[in-house]
Protein backbone atom coordinates (compact mmCIF):
# COMPACT_ATOMS: atom_id res chain seq x y z
CA UNK A 1 0.00 0.00 0.00
CA UNK A 2 1.64 3.21 -1.19
CA UNK A 3 1.74 6.16 1.41
CA UNK A 4 -0.92 8.22 0.36
CA UNK A 5 -3.47 5.44 0.23
CA UNK A 6 -2.10 4.60 3.63
CA UNK A 7 -2.66 8.16 5.26
CA UNK A 8 -5.92 8.65 3.26
CA UNK A 9 -7.38 5.54 5.04
CA UNK A 10 -6.16 7.04 8.32
CA UNK A 11 -8.04 10.35 8.20
CA UNK A 12 -10.63 8.97 6.67
CA UNK A 13 -11.11 6.69 9.35
CA UNK A 14 -10.75 9.21 12.78
CA UNK A 15 -14.92 9.01 13.88
CA UNK A 16 -14.69 12.84 14.66
CA UNK A 17 -13.69 13.64 10.84
CA UNK A 18 -17.20 12.89 8.93
CA UNK A 19 -17.16 13.41 5.05
CA UNK A 20 -17.45 16.88 5.22
CA UNK A 21 -14.77 17.46 7.11
CA UNK A 22 -12.25 14.80 5.58
CA UNK A 23 -12.67 17.04 2.46
CA UNK A 24 -12.54 20.50 4.22
CA UNK A 25 -9.27 19.49 5.48
CA UNK A 26 -7.77 17.70 2.48
CA UNK A 27 -8.36 21.39 0.60
CA UNK A 28 -6.58 22.87 3.51
CA UNK A 29 -3.38 20.29 3.37
CA UNK A 30 -3.83 18.85 -0.11
CA UNK A 31 -3.08 15.61 0.58
CA UNK A 32 -3.30 13.20 3.59
CA UNK A 33 0.20 12.73 4.25
CA UNK A 34 0.86 16.63 4.70
CA UNK A 35 -1.85 15.86 7.47
CA UNK A 36 -0.21 13.34 8.98
CA UNK A 37 2.98 15.73 8.87
CA UNK A 38 1.47 18.59 10.10
CA UNK A 39 0.44 16.90 13.25
CA UNK A 40 4.22 15.97 14.10
CA UNK A 41 4.83 19.34 13.80
CA UNK A 42 1.82 20.29 16.09
CA UNK A 43 1.32 22.87 14.41
CA UNK A 44 -1.60 25.86 14.76
CA UNK A 45 -2.72 24.53 11.33
CA UNK A 46 -5.92 22.58 12.48
CA UNK A 47 -7.75 25.40 14.40
CA UNK A 48 -10.44 25.88 11.51
CA UNK A 49 -11.69 21.99 12.93
CA UNK A 50 -13.81 22.34 16.34
CA UNK A 51 -11.60 20.68 19.36
CA UNK A 52 -12.87 17.36 19.40
CA UNK A 53 -11.88 16.86 15.99
CA UNK A 54 -8.57 18.18 16.32
CA UNK A 55 -8.32 16.15 19.33
CA UNK A 56 -9.08 12.89 17.11
CA UNK A 57 -6.28 14.14 14.82
CA UNK A 58 -3.80 14.14 17.21
CA UNK A 59 -4.90 10.70 19.77
CA UNK A 60 -4.90 8.33 16.54
CA UNK A 61 -1.65 9.98 15.19
CA UNK A 62 0.22 6.55 15.62
CA UNK A 63 1.44 3.85 13.11
CA UNK A 64 0.25 1.34 15.24
CA UNK A 65 -3.09 2.84 14.54
CA UNK A 66 -3.08 2.55 11.05
CA UNK A 67 -1.19 -0.81 11.19
CA UNK A 68 -4.08 -2.38 13.25
CA UNK A 69 -6.62 -1.43 11.00
CA UNK A 70 -5.01 -2.53 7.66
CA UNK A 71 -4.46 -5.90 10.07
CA UNK A 72 -7.90 -5.65 10.76
CA UNK A 73 -9.46 -5.23 7.21
CA UNK A 74 -7.38 -8.08 5.75
CA UNK A 75 -8.55 -10.47 8.57
CA UNK A 76 -11.86 -10.03 7.64
CA UNK A 77 -11.31 -9.77 4.20
CA UNK A 78 -12.51 -6.63 4.00
CA UNK A 79 -10.66 -4.24 1.04
CA UNK A 80 -10.52 -0.59 1.87
CA UNK A 81 -11.11 1.16 -1.55
CA UNK A 82 -10.35 4.47 -1.45
CA UNK A 83 -11.36 7.62 -4.17
CA UNK A 84 -7.63 6.88 -5.16
CA UNK A 85 -8.55 3.85 -6.66
CA UNK A 86 -9.61 2.86 -10.01
CA UNK A 87 -12.22 0.60 -8.28
CA UNK A 88 -13.97 3.23 -6.36
CA UNK A 89 -17.54 3.35 -8.13
CA UNK A 90 -17.42 5.99 -10.45
CA UNK A 91 -20.87 6.76 -10.63
CA UNK A 92 -20.61 7.29 -6.17
CA UNK A 93 -17.34 9.31 -6.96
CA UNK A 94 -19.65 11.70 -8.64
CA UNK A 95 -22.27 12.83 -5.68
CA UNK A 96 -21.43 15.10 -3.19
CA UNK A 97 -19.33 14.39 -0.52
CA UNK A 98 -18.61 11.03 -1.50
CA UNK A 99 -17.77 8.54 1.21
CA UNK A 100 -13.84 9.04 0.98
CA UNK A 101 -13.16 4.95 2.10
CA UNK A 102 -14.96 2.15 1.59
CA UNK A 103 -14.93 -1.14 3.14
CA UNK A 104 -15.53 -3.57 0.65
CA UNK A 105 -16.10 -7.23 0.87
CA UNK A 106 -16.56 -9.37 -2.48
CA UNK A 107 -16.30 -8.13 -5.80
CA UNK A 108 -17.51 -4.47 -7.15
CA UNK A 109 -16.63 -4.99 -10.87
CA UNK A 110 -20.29 -5.44 -11.60
CA UNK A 111 -21.06 -1.90 -9.96
CA UNK A 112 -21.25 0.10 -13.68
CA UNK A 113 -23.97 2.13 -15.31
CA UNK A 114 -26.35 -0.10 -15.60
CA UNK A 115 -27.33 -0.48 -12.12
CA UNK A 116 -30.90 0.18 -10.60
CA UNK A 117 -31.44 0.97 -6.59
CA UNK A 118 -34.64 -1.33 -5.15
CA UNK A 119 -35.95 0.15 -1.63
CA UNK A 120 -39.06 0.30 0.51
CA UNK A 121 -40.51 -0.89 3.64
CA UNK A 122 -39.37 -2.78 6.00
CA UNK A 123 -42.87 -3.96 6.69
CA UNK A 124 -43.84 -4.99 3.33
CA UNK A 125 -46.82 -6.81 2.54
CA UNK A 126 -46.77 -10.55 0.56
CA UNK A 127 -47.47 -9.66 -2.75
CA UNK A 128 -44.84 -7.18 -2.75
CA UNK A 129 -42.46 -9.07 -1.53
CA UNK A 130 -43.38 -11.45 -4.13
CA UNK A 131 -43.55 -8.97 -6.76
CA UNK A 132 -40.27 -7.18 -5.97
CA UNK A 133 -38.41 -10.50 -6.14
CA UNK A 134 -39.80 -11.02 -9.79
CA UNK A 135 -39.06 -7.00 -10.74
CA UNK A 136 -34.97 -7.55 -9.66
CA UNK A 137 -34.66 -11.40 -10.82
CA UNK A 138 -36.03 -10.12 -14.56
CA UNK A 139 -33.77 -7.12 -14.06
CA UNK A 140 -30.74 -9.24 -13.31
CA UNK A 141 -31.62 -11.68 -15.84
CA UNK A 142 -31.34 -8.56 -18.18
CA UNK A 143 -27.84 -7.57 -17.15
CA UNK A 144 -29.18 -5.09 -14.40
CA UNK A 145 -27.16 -5.10 -11.09
CA UNK A 146 -29.31 -4.47 -7.92
CA UNK A 147 -28.13 -2.43 -4.79
CA UNK A 148 -30.16 -2.35 -1.76
CA UNK A 149 -29.69 -1.66 2.13
CA UNK A 150 -29.59 -5.57 2.92
CA UNK A 151 -33.31 -4.54 5.64
CA UNK A 152 -35.83 -6.57 6.34
CA UNK A 153 -38.72 -5.94 3.82
CA UNK A 154 -38.37 -4.95 0.63
CA UNK A 155 -34.53 -4.77 0.85
CA UNK A 156 -34.13 -8.41 1.21
CA UNK A 157 -37.14 -9.33 -1.46
CA UNK A 158 -34.50 -6.96 -3.73
CA UNK A 159 -31.36 -9.01 -2.56
CA UNK A 160 -33.11 -12.27 -2.81
CA UNK A 161 -34.82 -11.56 -6.52
CA UNK A 162 -31.19 -10.18 -8.22
CA UNK A 163 -29.70 -13.97 -6.67
CA UNK A 164 -31.89 -15.63 -8.99
CA UNK A 165 -30.74 -13.90 -12.04
CA UNK A 166 -27.29 -13.67 -13.23
CA UNK A 167 -26.31 -10.23 -12.25
CA UNK A 168 -24.26 -9.22 -9.30
CA UNK A 169 -26.33 -7.52 -6.16
CA UNK A 170 -24.89 -5.05 -3.79
CA UNK A 171 -25.49 -4.54 -0.04
CA UNK A 172 -24.93 -1.15 1.35
CA UNK A 173 -24.63 -1.68 5.51
CA UNK A 174 -25.10 1.32 8.19
CA UNK A 175 -22.54 -0.85 10.05
CA UNK A 176 -19.50 -2.48 9.26
CA UNK A 177 -18.96 -4.56 6.19
CA UNK A 178 -18.54 -7.74 8.64
CA UNK A 179 -21.22 -6.91 10.84
CA UNK A 180 -24.94 -9.13 9.58
CA UNK A 181 -27.53 -6.78 10.52
CA UNK A 182 -30.49 -7.57 10.64
CA UNK A 183 -29.24 -11.24 11.91
CA UNK A 184 -31.61 -13.24 10.53
CA UNK A 185 -29.95 -11.94 6.91
CA UNK A 186 -26.77 -14.36 7.56
CA UNK A 187 -27.73 -16.13 4.83
CA UNK A 188 -28.51 -13.93 2.37
CA UNK A 189 -25.42 -11.69 3.24
CA UNK A 190 -23.20 -15.34 2.07
CA UNK A 191 -25.22 -15.50 -0.62
CA UNK A 192 -24.35 -11.85 -2.04
CA UNK A 193 -20.70 -12.51 -1.04
CA UNK A 194 -20.93 -15.38 -3.78
CA UNK A 195 -22.57 -12.43 -6.01
CA UNK A 196 -21.50 -9.04 -5.60
CA UNK A 197 -20.33 -7.21 -2.31
CA UNK A 198 -21.38 -5.79 0.94
CA UNK A 199 -20.36 -2.15 0.81
CA UNK A 200 -20.02 0.31 4.13
CA UNK A 201 -18.32 3.19 4.54
CA UNK A 202 -17.63 2.33 8.51
CA UNK A 203 -15.06 0.85 9.78
CA UNK A 204 -15.37 -2.80 10.43
CA UNK A 205 -16.85 -3.91 13.61
CA UNK A 206 -18.70 -0.68 13.66
CA UNK A 207 -22.45 -0.99 15.35
CA UNK A 208 -25.38 -0.75 13.12
CA UNK A 209 -26.22 3.00 15.03
CA UNK A 210 -29.48 4.85 13.97
CA UNK A 211 -27.78 7.65 12.93
CA UNK A 212 -25.92 5.86 10.51
CA UNK A 213 -28.75 4.99 8.21
CA UNK A 214 -29.64 7.84 6.50
CA UNK A 215 -26.01 8.44 5.47
CA UNK A 216 -25.64 4.80 4.35
CA UNK A 217 -29.17 6.00 1.76
CA UNK A 218 -26.89 8.16 0.29
CA UNK A 219 -24.47 5.25 -0.85
CA UNK A 220 -27.43 3.57 -2.25
CA UNK A 221 -28.73 6.10 -4.43
CA UNK A 222 -25.08 7.52 -5.19
CA UNK A 223 -23.99 3.59 -6.61
CA UNK A 224 -27.27 3.73 -8.92
CA UNK A 225 -28.38 5.20 -12.16
CA UNK A 226 -32.51 5.59 -10.47
CA UNK A 227 -34.42 4.37 -7.29
CA UNK A 228 -37.31 2.72 -7.77
CA UNK A 229 -39.26 2.49 -4.40
CA UNK A 230 -41.78 -0.75 -3.58
CA UNK A 231 -43.97 0.43 -1.08
CA UNK A 232 -43.18 2.93 1.49
CA UNK A 233 -45.02 5.76 3.67
CA UNK A 234 -44.69 8.97 2.75
CA UNK A 235 -41.72 8.82 5.65
CA UNK A 236 -38.94 6.79 6.46
CA UNK A 237 -35.91 5.58 5.03
CA UNK A 238 -37.12 5.21 1.86
CA UNK A 239 -37.72 8.71 1.52
CA UNK A 240 -34.47 9.61 2.49
CA UNK A 241 -32.87 7.74 -0.10
CA UNK A 242 -35.35 9.26 -2.88
CA UNK A 243 -34.21 12.91 -1.85
CA UNK A 244 -30.75 12.10 -2.44
CA UNK A 245 -31.55 10.49 -5.35
CA UNK A 246 -33.23 13.85 -6.87
CA UNK A 247 -30.26 15.47 -4.97
CA UNK A 248 -27.82 13.49 -7.24
CA UNK A 249 -29.84 13.76 -10.06
CA UNK A 250 -30.71 9.92 -10.22
CA UNK A 251 -33.84 9.11 -12.21
CA UNK A 252 -36.58 8.35 -9.37
CA UNK A 253 -39.08 5.35 -9.77
CA UNK A 254 -42.28 3.79 -7.94
CA UNK A 255 -44.38 1.12 -8.37
CA UNK A 256 -47.93 2.33 -8.16
CA UNK A 257 -50.86 0.27 -5.63
CA UNK A 258 -54.03 1.39 -4.57
CA UNK A 259 -54.66 4.53 -2.31
CA UNK A 260 -55.83 2.55 0.73
CA UNK A 261 -52.52 0.67 1.15
CA UNK A 262 -50.73 3.17 4.02
CA UNK A 263 -47.71 1.40 1.98
CA UNK A 264 -48.78 3.16 -1.69
CA UNK A 265 -48.38 6.68 0.07
CA UNK A 266 -44.72 7.03 -0.95
CA UNK A 267 -44.90 5.58 -4.50
CA UNK A 268 -48.01 7.12 -5.49
CA UNK A 269 -47.08 10.66 -4.47
CA UNK A 270 -43.58 10.28 -6.56
CA UNK A 271 -45.88 9.03 -10.03
CA UNK A 272 -48.27 11.90 -9.49
CA UNK A 273 -45.07 14.25 -9.57
CA UNK A 274 -43.48 13.22 -12.34
CA UNK A 275 -41.61 10.11 -11.26
CA UNK A 276 -41.68 6.74 -13.55
CA UNK A 277 -43.89 4.65 -12.91
CA UNK A 278 -42.51 0.47 -12.96
CA UNK A 279 -44.97 -2.16 -13.93
CA UNK A 280 -42.30 -4.07 -15.03
CA UNK A 281 -38.66 -4.70 -15.42
CA UNK A 282 -39.17 -4.09 -19.28
CA UNK A 283 -40.79 -0.55 -17.85
CA UNK A 284 -36.97 0.50 -16.55
CA UNK A 285 -34.91 -1.10 -19.56
CA UNK A 286 -37.41 0.52 -21.92
CA UNK A 287 -36.44 3.75 -19.81
CA UNK A 288 -32.95 3.58 -20.07
CA UNK A 289 -32.50 2.11 -23.75
CA UNK A 290 -31.00 -0.97 -22.54
CA UNK A 291 -32.82 -3.52 -23.70
CA UNK A 292 -31.92 -7.28 -22.94
CA UNK A 293 -28.60 -8.67 -22.56
CA UNK A 294 -27.73 -11.26 -24.96
CA UNK A 295 -24.94 -13.78 -23.28
CA UNK A 296 -23.42 -16.29 -25.60
CA UNK A 297 -23.74 -19.71 -24.19
CA UNK A 298 -21.72 -22.63 -24.87
CA UNK A 299 -23.63 -25.88 -26.66
CA UNK A 300 -23.54 -28.74 -23.50
CA UNK A 301 -20.89 -31.64 -24.96
CA UNK A 302 -23.12 -34.62 -24.04
CA UNK A 303 -26.38 -33.18 -23.10
CA UNK A 304 -29.16 -35.36 -21.97
CA UNK A 305 -32.06 -33.79 -23.26
CA UNK A 306 -35.61 -35.32 -24.75
CA UNK A 307 -36.47 -33.28 -27.35
CA UNK A 308 -38.60 -33.65 -30.21
CA UNK A 309 -38.24 -32.00 -33.98
CA UNK A 310 -39.49 -28.38 -33.10
CA UNK A 311 -38.24 -28.14 -29.76
CA UNK A 312 -34.26 -29.39 -30.94
CA UNK A 313 -34.75 -26.29 -33.28
CA UNK A 314 -36.25 -23.98 -30.46
CA UNK A 315 -32.84 -25.41 -28.64
CA UNK A 316 -30.29 -24.91 -31.04
CA UNK A 317 -31.26 -21.39 -31.36
CA UNK A 318 -31.50 -20.10 -28.01
CA UNK A 319 -27.51 -21.69 -27.53
CA UNK A 320 -27.16 -18.34 -29.70
CA UNK A 321 -28.57 -15.78 -26.94
CA UNK A 322 -31.98 -15.01 -25.31
CA UNK A 323 -34.86 -14.38 -27.87
CA UNK A 324 -38.32 -12.89 -27.90
CA UNK A 325 -41.04 -14.95 -29.12
CA UNK A 326 -41.61 -13.06 -32.38
CA UNK A 327 -37.84 -13.90 -33.03
CA UNK A 328 -37.93 -17.37 -32.48
CA UNK A 329 -40.96 -17.34 -34.74
CA UNK A 330 -39.53 -16.01 -37.56
CA UNK A 331 -36.16 -18.05 -37.16
CA UNK A 332 -37.40 -21.82 -37.10
CA UNK A 333 -40.41 -21.19 -39.13
CA UNK A 334 -43.17 -22.70 -37.28
CA UNK A 335 -46.71 -22.07 -36.81
CA UNK A 336 -47.65 -19.82 -33.70
CA UNK A 337 -49.81 -22.39 -31.72
CA UNK A 338 -46.99 -24.88 -32.61
CA UNK A 339 -44.26 -22.87 -31.37
CA UNK A 340 -46.02 -21.69 -28.00
CA UNK A 341 -47.17 -25.69 -27.16
CA UNK A 342 -43.41 -26.26 -27.94
CA UNK A 343 -42.32 -23.67 -25.63
CA UNK A 344 -45.09 -24.18 -22.59
CA UNK A 345 -43.43 -27.82 -22.47
CA UNK A 346 -39.99 -26.79 -22.26
CA UNK A 347 -40.43 -24.59 -19.49
CA UNK A 348 -42.10 -27.01 -17.95
CA UNK A 349 -39.36 -29.59 -18.30
CA UNK A 350 -36.74 -26.68 -16.84
CA UNK A 351 -34.85 -26.48 -20.33
CA UNK A 352 -35.67 -22.85 -21.10
CA UNK A 353 -36.97 -19.55 -18.82
CA UNK A 354 -39.04 -16.82 -19.72
CA UNK A 355 -37.68 -13.49 -19.16
CA UNK A 356 -38.78 -9.73 -19.55
CA UNK A 357 -40.60 -8.69 -22.41
CA UNK A 358 -42.19 -12.09 -23.94
CA UNK A 359 -38.21 -13.29 -24.36
CA UNK A 360 -36.97 -16.99 -24.13
CA UNK A 361 -33.59 -18.05 -22.58
CA UNK A 362 -31.49 -21.27 -21.85
CA UNK A 363 -32.07 -22.26 -18.20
Amino acid sequence: MDTHKRYWIWLSSLVKIGPKAFYDVLAEFEDAKNVWDAVKLNTRAFDFLSDDQKACIFQYHTEDYIDDLIADCQKKDIMPVTRLDDVYPALLAEIKTPPPTLYIKGDVSGLNDRTIAVVGTRKAGRQAVKYTEELTADLSRSGVSIVSGMARGIDTAAHTGALNGISPTYGVLGCGADVIYPKENAALYEKILQNGAIISEYLPGAPPLTMNFPMRNRIISGLSRAVVVVESMLKGGANITVKYAIEQGRDVMAVPDAPHNKYSQLPNFIIKNGGIMVESAEDILREFGWGHTRTKRKKPVNTQLQLDFFEQRIYNLLLQGDFSIEEIENRVDMAASALYSSLTMMEMKGIIQRLPGNSFGIK
